[in-house]
């Protein structure tokens, strides 16, 4: 009866212990796989909401973003404008309000560009640092990677990009200065990877 009883809680265990490694193996990626999985996407689409601080207060802004890798950027600024980044450079502004549009360099709006998940690719290297990190409040667990953003502006000097480990997406990215104050916060939300993306969307007035 005893060896009955012992070889029955022997099976339990294998079968138990065979469970959480499948679960294991299903959910669990390394660090370079999730990073490897984000600079090779070729499109995506998302919600961005922009928490952008500075000596007068905070600038919140609720975006729609659109990325081709034959096209650039797109982002809907919802009723206010849409701002088209290409790979040549260049930003074609149609603001909805006025209804016309111009074209100016992305230096001008640096801050979002800096947030485009193509664009931060480029500065996932071997330089960042990765760590897990589990936020008790939310019971999530992510990956946080510190990236520097080599671009010559004091103002926006490094980045922390937050990625949801089980999803794959970005979740969060946080962007400091120079003097280590905290610039701008971006919010993804909504993401999807691969996303069948209408081209024709970023040709602005033509």
């Amino acid at each position: 009866m005893k060896r009955k009883i012992l070889f029955l809680i022997l099976i339990l265990l294998v079968i138990g212990l065979s469970f959480c490694s499948i679960v294991y193996l299903k959910f669990s990626r390394s660090d370079e796989k999730i990073i490897s999985d984000i600079r090779e996407l070729k499109s995506y689409q998302c919600d961005v909401r922009y928490v952008i601080k500075n000596s007068r207060g905070e600038i919140k802004e609720e975006t729609n973003q659109l990325y081709s890798d034959n096209k650039g950027n797109r982002v809907d600024f919802g009723e206010d404008r849409i701002q088209v980044y290409n790979n040549e450079g260049k930003v074609k502004v149609w603001d909805k309000i006025l209804n016309k549009g111009y074209e100016t360099t992305t230096q001008d709006y640096s801050f979002y560009s800096i947030s485009f998940i193509n664009n931060l690719s480029k500065y996932l290297n071997d330089g960042s640092t990765m760590e897990m990190e589990y936020d008790k409040e939310i019971n999530k667990r992510y990956l946080k990677v510190n990236v520097v953003l080599d671009n010559n502006n004091p103002n926006l000097d490094r980045a922390v990009l937050y990625v949801d480990i089980y999803e794959r997406v970005p979740e969060k990215l946080l962007v400091f200065n120079k003097k280590g104050e905290l610039v701008v916060e971006a919010f993804y939300n909504n993401f999807i990877r691969d996303a069948k993306v209408d081209e024709t969307l970023f040709d602005l007035g033509e």
